[in-house]
């Protein structure tokens, strides 16, 4: 198709997924709370609760209710990541927004988050920004292991924006592939289909996410969503593209069990020097790092492993 022109933003439509942690949920829409906004550019929030039962009335809605920009709210029960963001392009659809964004629900969003955005189209001409992603795991200069302006085949949905033409149903009409719902990586494969339709795909260090997870028992469920993505990566090689393709992958998973080594060495120090904290992230990560490359072998025979049976709420 023969792409729109690219055009000043003036609204944006940032949508959200949740299922339970209501505590995440609500460091997340504190963060937006904060949010500047410019003059002439309007902002809304769209949530898809993926819960089996609404929770719009445990949490959601309460926490909406308490931001000063307009909310939309739709509930998907049936679970899934891809599902989930579909209902949030489908609320997001219903507004005039130029650009869609989504985030995690376990981010928080730098006061700065949407002037990032917005100046990084300006900056590139592009159709996709995928933005800073920083805390966690990352250690990346600019929260992202992709340079500052490096333009990238996809692009991931922690932290993202793009042009309305890519799934509206007079542009690409994309949605997210159900399919991937028990294996994770629908983001990938939304983006990387408008890379291939035309799409330019930008990382920028202007907008920037931070993680908010906090406790061991998320950093701990974290490490095990990851885990299971890994072996599921493999096995989706070996599916779809045959047992060489799978195994490289694979082998290439070593690299995992080399960065389990210094987190294992780190993990020793801090305890004797009593850094709980530091020492417990230290053991989360070596743990994670050891079994990726485990599982990403175990997925050379391997079934899929449901993601969704893995990720807990607390």
């Amino acid at each position: 198709m023969t792409q729109p022109e690219r055009v000043e933003p003036k609204s944006v439509t940032l949508g959200v997924c949740t299922k339970g942690r209501p505590h995440l949920f609500a460091n997340f829409t504190r963060s937006v709370e904060k949010l500047t906004v410019p003059g002439g550019v309007e902002f809304l929030l769209a949530v898809a609760d993926n819960n089996p039962e609404s929770q719009h009335d445990l949490y959601v809605g309460e926490l909406l209710g308490a931001l000063p920009f307009k909310t939309l709210y739709g509930h998907e029960p049936k679970p899934g990541y891809a599902n989930a963001r579909n209902k949030a392009l489908e609320l997001a659809l219903k507004t005039d927004a130029d650009l869609l964004a989504f985030v995690d629900d376990d981010m928080m969003l730098d006061r700065d988050w949407l002037l990032g955005h917005l100046q990084s189209y300006r900056e590139f001409d592009c159709d996709v920004v995928g933005g800073a992603i920083k805390g966690g795991s990352s250690r990346h200069k600019h929260g992202r292991r992709f340079a500052h302006g490096e333009f990238r085949p996809t692009i991931g949905t922690c932290n993202v924006s793009f042009r309305r033409w890519l799934a509206a149903d007079d542009g690409l009409g994309l949605r997210f592939d159900p399919t991937f719902n028990k294996t994770g990586g629908e983001d990938k494969a939304f983006f990387a289909e408008a890379h291939r339709q035309g799409a330019k795909i930008v990382v920028s260090a202007y907008p920037v996410v931070h993680h908010s997870v906090a406790l061991a028992q998320d950093l701990k469920n974290e490490a095990d969503v990851s885990v299971v993505m890994q072996r599921n990566k493999v096995a989706r090689l070996r599916n779809e593209r045959g047992f060489l393709a799978a195994l490289g992958s694979s082998l290439w998973g070593l690299r995992f069990g080399l960065k389990s080594l210094p987190a294992s060495l780190g993990y020793g120090i801090s305890s004797l020097l009593g850094a709980q904290d530091h020492a417990t992230r230290k053991k989360i990560s070596a743990y994670k790092n050891f079994l990726k490359m485990i599982e990403g072998f175990k997925g050379l025979s391997g079934d899929y492993v449901d993601r969704s049976a893995v990720r807990r709420d607390f």
